[in-house]
C-alpha cells in the first residue's frame, strides 16, 4: 500500500509538471475540482515507473489505456495499474497490486473501479474490492469487497465532494489540468475500500 501511495504522489507531480521550484505558499486559486473534459489517453497507451531510493530499487509501477467499453449505457475506457515490489523492498513486504478503472470518455470521472491487492505486507490473500461510482447515493459510494474466493459483502463508504475519484482516473485528469501556477485543489480518491483526501498543488 505504501508504496503505492508514495508512486502515485510521484506521478502527481510529474503530470503536474513540477520544475522542482523551491517550497512556498500557493499562489494560486483555488479550485473546487478538476475540470470535466475526455480523459487525457489514448488506447493502447502504456506507461511503466521504476521507483528507486538512493540508487536502491524498491519497485515499479505502470499504467495501460486499453479499449472502449459500454459500461451500462456509459462509453468508458479502461485503465489498468500495477503496483509491484522489487529489490531490497520485496524483503520487507510482498506486493503486486492490480487496479482496473471504467472512466467515462465524455467526463473523465471513474463509473466503476476493481482492485487485487495483497491483505497483508508478507502473505498470500489478496483483497478483491469493487467501487461502483455510477450507484452513488445519498448515503455515499457503495463498494464490494471480499477476501480471496470468499463471497463479497457491500459497504456504503460516505464521501463529501461532488466528484470523487479513483488513482488512475485522477492521474488521467491531473495530465490534463491547465490553469494558474500554484492553484490547488482538495480531491477524495479511492485507493481500495478507503478513500484519501488529497491536495495537489498546480506547479
Amino acid at each position: 500500500m505504501r508504496l503505492l501511495l508514495v508512486v502515485c504522489s510521484a506521478l502527481a507531480l510529474l503530470a503536474c509538471g513540477s520544475k522542482g521550484a523551491p517550497p512556498g505558499s500557493p499562489k494560486g486559486d483555488p479550485v473546487t475540482t478538476l475540470p470535466i473534459a475526455p480523459p487525457v489517453a489514448t488506447p493502447g497507451e502504456r506507461m511503466a515507473y521504476k521507483l528507486t531510493l538512493k540508487g536502491v530499487d524498491l519497485g515499479t509501477f505502470s499504467l495501460v489505456v486499453g479499449e472502449l467499453v459500454d459500461l451500462d449505457g456509459t462509453q468508458t475506457v479502461v485503465v489498468q495499474a500495477q503496483a509491484k515490489s522489487g529489490g531490497f523492498a520485496s524483503l520487507v513486504a510482498n506486493i503486486d497490486d492490480r487496479f482496473t478503472s471504467w472512466v467515462d470518455v465524455k467526463t473523465g470521472r471513474p463509473r466503476r473501479f476493481e482492485v487485487f491487492e495483497h491483505a497483508d505486507r508478507k502473505g498470500k490473500d489478496k483483497d478483491h474490492v469493487v467501487v461502483d461510482f455510477a450507484a452513488r447515493s445519498t448515503e455515499g459510494i457503495p463498494v464490494q469487497y471480499g477476501l480471496n474466493d470468499e463471497p463479497m459483502k457491500t459497504l456504503v463508504q460516505p464521501v463529501t465532494q461532488k466528484d470523487v475519484w479513483d488513482y488512475n482516473a485522477f492521474l488521467l485528469a491531473i495530465r490534463g489540468w491547465e490553469g494558474t501556477q500554484g492553484s490547488t485543489t482538495t480531491l477524495e480518491v479511492f485507493r481500495s475500500r478507503y478513500v484519501w483526501r488529497i491536495t495537489i498543488t498546480l506547479g
